[in-house]
């Protein structure tokens, strides 16, 4: 080859998008080609002279953004396929051609700590390190394992000493991985009250025993007024915003008119721009880099409102913190993707009731109770148990797992439902004198049952 590689990316090498090395090459002699490709897809081709020293020099880095994407999870753990990717630059010339295969991350990194030793022991968010939690906000946590086999879970504390660990998700082989942590869903998954639990809990990446990484949630109670906003980070994670400032919709309207001979009409269309503006809150006057990060990167955004994402797009953002306040609030604009309506939906009805269900069973927290069964020889288990329920949690070992148990109203089969180790079972009881339950395996044990009377006791 008539040229010498001083600076291109190694085989094999894995880079944020933001450092992959620039290509340089010196003591070039002739015209070189560079080819960058995507699988078979070719997304940057140059051809290029050397300069009066022999040099020639290539900065890739603006093209690769596009390749790379963080989606929005539709399950509790999400394998993020487009997160990381491989790329392929050729180099050549009129005597021979090199090829070098490298991998690009949807993150921009900045740190003195080598790529791959931070991403071994860090999660994909610079968020604070003690974050906010509350029962109905949406919380991802997103990873990367290098060889697969980690594990996440969730650990909380008991009043009384000691701790609960949940487990939230095993990857399974290399991959960067999204999870869902919210405090909704983890609770419901121990068998005890959160009244006989401290205010938080961590979450801890953990390969074996060793931890690798964590993140703290410090639960808070609802005001009614939160909003929820999930952002595509800077290091492609998935951070939730919790605002508790005013929300205010401030449409741009535009009334289209008409001239008709001597008179005027108002036309058909006219154009509509729902956008919105909403305060964050006060917040620790600390937060005002990782405010301003998610404000910047723009890689997807969305709200969250009555248990549905919504992409939104940002128009604008208000930033200014002092370093001599404590707590700070900052705004930003935004408006839908798409200009169509949101008002009125089928599963409206269904969420009312299912929200004021998931309201009253948290208003008597106080009174939830537990109880273990275990059925053994075929026996009908009955447990003693307020005539009305309004609420059953049902969680289950993996001896109980797909298992389906029958319940009874005063010894008349109402339904079944089948336990999980992983989601807890949610049914609404009639009323009755006494529960049963029974099942044909004989060996049935381990289904613990959360309940709340309807009535509070």
């Amino acid at each position: 080859m008539s040229y010498t590689a001083t600076q291109t990316p190694t085989n094999g090498e894995s880079y944020p998008k933001n450092l992959v090395p620039e290509v340089i090459l010196s003591q070039v002699t002739d015209e070189v080609t560079i080819h960058l490709l995507q699988s078979d897809s070719v997304i940057f081709e140059g051809s290029y002279t050397p300069d009066v020293l022999g040099h020639v020099s290539v900065d890739l880095c603006e093209l690769f953004t596009e390749w790379l994407n963080t989606s929005l999870p539709n399950t509790n753990a999400l394998l993020q396929t487009e997160w990381k990717k491989q790329f392929t630059l050729k180099i050549e010339d009129e005597d021979a051609q090199n090829t070098i295969n490298f991998y690009v991350c949807n993150a921009d990194f900045k740190s003195r700590t080598a790529w791959t030793t931070w991403l071994a022991s860090n999660f994909l968010t610079n968020q604070p390190m003690e974050q906010h939690a509350c029962k109905d906000a949406p919380l991802w946590i997103s990873f990367y394992d290098a060889d697969g086999g980690l594990s996440l879970k969730a650990r909380f504390y008991k009043k009384a000493g000691g701790n609960i660990d949940v487990n939230i998700a095993t990857t399974n082989g290399a991959g960067c991985y999204t999870c869902n942590v919210s405090y909704d869903r983890l609770i419901r998954q121990i068998a005890a009250l959160p009244s006989s639990l401290y205010g938080y809990y961590d979450v801890l990446l953990m390969d074996g025993d060793d931890i690798k990484a964590k993140q703290r949630y410090i639960y808070s109670e609802r005001t009614g007024n939160e909003q929820y906003y999930c952002f595509v980070n800077a290091l492609g994670g998935i951070d939730t915003l919790i605002c508790q400032g005013e929300n205010v919709l401030n449409p741009d309207i535009t009334y289209n008119i008409g001239r008709f001979g001597k008179s005027f009409r108002q036309l058909d269309d006219t154009d509509t721009i729902r956008a919105w503006t909403q305060n964050t809150g006060m917040l620790p006057w600390k937060w005002r880099n990782w405010f301003f990060e998610i404000m910047s990167v723009k890689a997807g955004a969305w709200r969250y409102e009555d248990r549905a994402f919504t992409e939104i797009v940002l128009r604008e953002s208000s930033i200014a913190a002092s370093n001599q306040g404590q707590l700070q609030s900052y705004t930003f604009g935004y408006i839908l993707t798409e200009n169509t309506s949101v008002i009125g939906s089928d599963e409206r009805a269904a969420y009312a009731f299912r929200k004021s269900v998931a309201d009253e069973a948290e208003e008597y927290e106080s009174d939830m109770q537990a109880i273990e069964l275990a059925f053994e020889d075929g026996e009908t288990e009955t447990i003693p148990i307020p005539a009305k329920v309004i609420l059953v949690l049902a969680t289950a070992d993996a001896v109980v797992e797909a298992t389906p148990i029958s319940y009874l109203v005063d010894g008349t089969v109402v339904d079944d439902f089948t336990p999980s180790t992983t989601e807890p079972v949610q049914i609404a009881l009639p009323a009755g004198d006494e529960l049963s339950f029974e099942t044909e395996n004989v060996s049935v044990n381990g289904l613990i049952l959360n309940y709340y009377p309807q009535t509070p006791t």
